[in-house]
C-alpha cells in the first residue's frame, strides 16, 4: 500500500468541491460571450492542469512504468 502525503489528499478533495459548483446552477449571465457557468469550468480546467501534473508525479505508482 502506498502512502500518499496529507496535503495531496487535502488538494484532491478540495479540487472535487470547488469543481461541483452547485452555487451557480441556476446563473445564467453571459460573461465574455459564454454562459457564467461554462466559462467558470473554462477556467478551472486551466487551473487544474498543472494540480493534476502535481498529482501524476508525487502518486503515480512507480512499478507501473518501470521498464
Amino acid at each position: 500500500m502506498v502512502a500518499y502525503p496529507k496535503w495531496l489528499a487535502a488538494l484532491v478533495f478540495g479540487v472535487v468541491v470547488v469543481y461541483l459548483n452547485y452555487w451557480m446552477w441556476d446563473d445564467s449571465r453571459i460573461v465574455l460571450g459564454l454562459p457564467v457557468n461554462l466559462l467558470y469550468h473554462v477556467v478551472l480546467s486551466v487551473c487544474l492542469a498543472p494540480i493534476m501534473v502535481v498529482v501524476v508525479r508525487r502518486a503515480w505508482p512507480r512499478y507501473l512504468s518501470d521498464d
